[in-house]
């Protein structure tokens, strides 16, 4: 098995914007949800949270594919054997701060004599035994 993470950027939320109503969304590949007067653009990256039916959406985090003035594609989703939508839900633009890179990952398996917890807040490097 092969991993490419080299260059994978590691981000924490910062804000969070005020909710958008969604009316609708499309059991589709991707799906399309519809948000009146919504102001997203693609790229844009957003949370989603209480939909009614299709659940599978639910306290997600989506980048957006194409957009138009009162929808936005759900990109790389593909939602064809989801739940049909019902009802409701919000979805809130996020603001993110990248706080790190990928350099490299081993995933080769086996045990480590140490092992690295060092974290943001560590005065320098910190490791446990293996």
């Amino acid at each position: 098995m092969a991993y490419k993470t080299q260059g994978a950027l590691l981000s924490i939320e910062s804000v969070r914007a005020a909710a958008k109503t969604i009316t609708a969304i499309t059991a589709a590949n991707p799906p399309v949800a519809t948000s009146a007067a919504h102001g997203y653009s693609a790229g844009d990256i957003i949370a989603i949270t209480g939909v009614v039916g299709m659940v599978q959406l639910n306290n997600r985090i989506f980048q957006l594919g194409v957009v138009a003035a009162n929808t936005f594609e759900l990109k790389g989703v593909d939602a064809t054997a989801y739940t049909a939508y019902l009802s409701g839900g919000s979805a809130f633009k996020l603001t993110l701060i990248p706080i790190g890179q990928v350099q490299n990952v081993d995933a080769s398996g086996g045990a480590a004599a140490d092992i690295d917890v060092t974290h943001l807040q560590s005065l320098g490097k910190d490791s446990l035994l293996g």
